[in-house]
């Protein structure tokens, strides 16, 4: 198969992996915390969080370093995956086990919370080994892959999670769902056809290049937990409840199927982008603004959908009254999404035209930011509405304001700030169509379903007319695809 063809095949598997992942997520969310509780989710949410939180100090360079590694270098970037291959194999384990005595014995956790987290060591220990070698696929531009992987793992995992829950084992069930997950995706990137990972017999010289390569990668990584989803399931849990937490875990986790968009394009843009900087510099400056604006014109649409249907969607999907607390959450995101979708977008880049040290001073920056807003505005906020999820979301919001700005420094003079905002404006005004769309009855999950699809299908052309998605910009992102760039 050839690069281009290679390339639209994989785009085509990330699309279909998403969406399938999708849909059983959307299952997955409506039956399991419905039986659980709020209390329950955030108890699941909490013990698996905050192993993760431990993991981390293992994760070196991280998926991300793999993949441009590779992409640029594959020689050089075999042994940088498999020096972090063999460094988490053989540190991540005794470190988690650590993490959870220290649970047991000195830091204060409910006993069936410390029950989860033998269970979430394992999980996330297999968890770990497999990004690696996914990231290690993905970097070859093997998409298709990456979607049969997911759907693979999810139409046996999400099963497993729901039937062991349904069938009476609570909170175990809903974490050994995440082991069976792990394990079948660590099985299925191995044994697909073409597979390109080559494990080197690595040298002390591998693993201090992969630390020092790897240092802006972790350095980002690590400010990303102080501001990120993992240290607010904490400290909402520390500070406010597990019931306050399961609204803030339901909250992201339905916001977060949106997310398949711009993870879609990232991961299909990723490899060939990184290669046209390396080699073909005029290629990258035309296709990079093309990439942040189709990205960021397609947040609106959906942003719309929150601000207005979140408590709808509850609704439909049959949450009782305790969890509706999660659609102010979701509405409050819904204002925030083209931030969000901008800051992983202008990250993207930075990390692409290897500058991902200046990716990595931004997050420094509004890492002290958040460490203080979040738990303050967290108490502030359990104490004045009973919802310390708020003021999470709030001091999320907050942070990517000065993420964004903060990247968006590394790109003056380049006119391309300029060209976005001028698109959004447009896309803004196409934004009248699934505004009045929107407005359709929503009485159940299959209307719900149809109308929002119809919103956004009917928003594409409207975002084409108005100029916001213009047909040179399409034809451009095409012949990107259909490039055939040299190895």
């Amino acid at each position: 198969m050839n690069r281009s063809k290679q390339i639209l095949h994989g785009m085509f598997w990330l699309l279909i992996g998403q969406l399938w992942s999708w849909g059983l997520r959307l299952v997955e969310t409506t039956i399991v915390p419905r039986i659980l509780g709020a209390s329950g989710v955030g108890k699941v949410s909490y013990a698996g969080t905050f192993l993760s939180l431990v993991a981390m100090l293992v994760w070196f360079g991280g998926a991300e370093h793999v993949v441009r590694a590779v992409a640029a270098d594959p020689e050089k970037g075999e042994r940088i995956a498999s020096a972090q291959l063999v460094a988490r194999a053989l540190l991540l384990f005794p470190l988690l086990s650590v993490a959870y005595l220290l649970c047991r014995f000195v830091i204060p956790t409910a006993p069936d919370v410390l029950t989860l987290m033998p269970i979430f060591m394992l999980n996330i220990y297999l968890a770990q080994l497999f990004d690696v070698l996914l990231a290690w696929r993905q970097g070859y531009s093997q998409f298709g892959v990456t979607a049969r992987t997911q759907m693979a793992a999810q139409s046996v995992g999400l099963p497993a999670s729901i039937g062991l829950v349904v069938a009476g084992y609570g909170t175990k069930g809903a974490a050994w769902g995440q082991v069976v997950t792990s394990a079948v995706s660590l099985v299925a990137v191995w044994i697909q056809k073409h597979n390109p990972i080559r494990l080197v017999r690595v040298t002390r010289a591998d693993f201090v290049r992969m630390l020092r390569e790897g240092l802006p990668f972790f350095r980002y990584n690590l400010c990303l937990w102080f501001y990120g989803d993992a240290t607010s399931v904490l400290y909402i849990s520390w500070l406010a409840s597990y019931e306050a937490n399961g609204w803030y875990v339901l909250a992201m986790r339905l916001i977060g199927v949106l997310f398949f968009i711009p993870s879609t394009i990232i991961q299909a843009i990723m490899p060939p982008l990184t290669s046209a900087f390396e080699r073909a510099r005029e290629e990258y400056e035309a296709l990079a603004p093309r990439f942040v604006n189709l990205t960021l014109v397609l947040a609106i649409p959906f942003a719309i959908m929150l601000i207005l249907r979140a408590d709808t969607l509850l609704t439909v999907l049959g949450y009782p009254a305790s969890f509706h607390h999660a659609a102010i959450l979701m509405r409050i995101i819904g204002f925030g999404l083209w931030l969000r979708w901008a800051s992983v977008c202008y990250g993207a880049l930075l990390m692409i035209s290897n500058r991902a040290d200046k990716r990595a001073n931004a997050a420094m920056l509004a890492a002290p930011y958040n460490v203080i807003a979040t738990p303050l505005l967290i108490y502030l906020c359990h104490r004045a509405w009973g919802n310390g999820a708020l003021g999470a979301v709030i001091a999320a919001e907050t942070t990517e304001m000065i993420l964004v700005g903060s990247y968006l420094q590394n790109f003056r003079g380049t006119g391309l700030v300029r060209e976005n905002l001028r698109v959004t404006g447009r896309a803004l005004l196409a934004g009248i169509v699934p505004l009045l769309v929107l407005q359709l009855p929503m009485r159940s999950l299959p209307m719900f379903l149809l109308v929002g699809t119809l919103s956004v299908l009917l928003y594409l052309p409207a975002a084409m007319l108005a100029g916001a998605l213009p047909r040179a910009d399409l034809a451009l992102l095409r012949r990107m695809a259909q490039a055939k760039v040299k190895r």
